[in-house]
């Protein structure tokens, strides 16, 4: 899985809804591209004002930027974890196999903090509690369903998945440049190939 620009590690996609105003619309093709304003309205059965729609655009923004963070991190780590398995599986020393199972302890133990793992289908998403690849996008969602600036109970639980997403971030970073980078040596002392750290496909 790549998780792209607007996030997915959980199948779902935040898309942002443009607000009332009026745009340029660009459209490109045969090499030749056209140019037209559009003027976008407010729903005129809608409660919320326009100054509400703006508040909710930009704070869904914030919502969805933690959202992609989120989603990065599980391709990063997901994608590591696949080359740690494959070192483990392979015919390498006791040794390299245990630091590969090692280092995919932790990265499991981060990414547990981001989606939960022990779901496989079925009811599991009723026996385990969602992680931040579901609360982010309900929170997104519940307020997205309406026009109305988001209320203060909404900007604390936003304030608080910034945090979280902070600091699986941070462990993480941490995580890369000590024990990844330190293992990625000692493979290098083998003649085995670095485990990639950019975040790649799965």
């Amino acid at each position: 899985m790549q998780v792209g620009p607007e996030g997915r590690p959980a199948g779902a996609r935040l898309s942002l809804l443009a607000g009332p105003g009026t745009y340029n619309v660009k459209l490109s093709a045969g090499g030749k591209e056209l140019t037209e304003r559009l003027l976008v309205l407010k729903d005129p059965h809608s409660g919320g004002s326009e100054a509400d729609i703006r508040l909710q655009f930009t704070f869904l923004q914030s919502v969805q930027n933690n959202f992609v963070q989120v989603g990065q991190m599980v391709t990063q780590i997901e994608t590591l974890r696949k080359q740690l398995q494959a070192l483990g599986g392979s015919q390498q020393g006791s040794d390299l196999k245990g630091g590969a199972a090692a280092l995919e302890e932790q990265l499991i133990e981060i990414e547990g903090g981001l989606h939960q793992l022990r779901i496989t289908g079925g009811q599991d998403g009723m026996r385990w509690a969602g992680k931040l690849t579901v609360k982010i996008p309900h929170l997104f969602t519940e307020l997205q369903n309406s026009d109305f600036a988001p209320t203060s109970q909404q900007i604390t639980v936003n304030e608080q998945f910034t945090r979280e997403t902070r600091e699986l971030r941070t462990k993480l970073d941490q995580l890369m440049s000590k024990d990844v980078a330190a293992f990625n040596r000692l493979l290098a002392q083998r003649g085995v190939p670095a485990i990639s750290t950019s975040a790649g496909n799965f």
